[in-house]
């Protein structure tokens, strides 16, 4: 009879390594999953507030919506230089733009949804360490 400790050894050490993998891409998405879903909570409020908005006004603009600049536009419009930015560059950047955000929203996690969101539709990508580049 064959010894085959050491292959099962071998197996079991490249079984590991799999899941290892499989987790650090489970964490992943976990993270993309929890942004995309605040990124979605905070459209759901913009809308809601655009429609109350327009509710009120009848055709009075008080703030029109062009004068509003999303996120996404903004971010995309923002990284279209090609230049590697973080979260801290992107907020100073934002600084005198009307961002159509809730006052209570976090610039910051907004925009780092937003930039999760771009991810997702490849318009951006994650250099790592909070880097991000436009991807195209």
């Amino acid at each position: 009879m064959r010894d085959i400790r050491g292959d099962l050894r071998d197996r079991l050490d490249r079984l590991g390594q799999r899941r290892k993998q499989y987790q650090r891409i489970l964490d992943d998405t976990l993270t993309e999953e929890n942004l995309v879903g605040q990124l979605l909570a905070i459209e759901e409020q913009n809308y809601e507030r655009l429609q109350r908005h327009n509710r009120v006004s009848h055709g009075q603009s008080l703030q029109s919506e062009q004068e509003l600049v999303s996120l996404n536009k903004f971010v995309t419009k923002t990284l279209s230089d090609r230049e590697i930015w973080d979260i801290n560059k992107l907020k100073v950047a934002a600084e005198g733009v009307n961002l159509d955000i809730e006052k209570s929203a976090s610039l910051g996690r907004s925009l780092q949804a937003a930039l999760m969101g771009l991810k997702q539709r490849n318009i951006v990508f994650s250099l790592g360490n909070g880097k991000w580049r436009q991807a195209r």
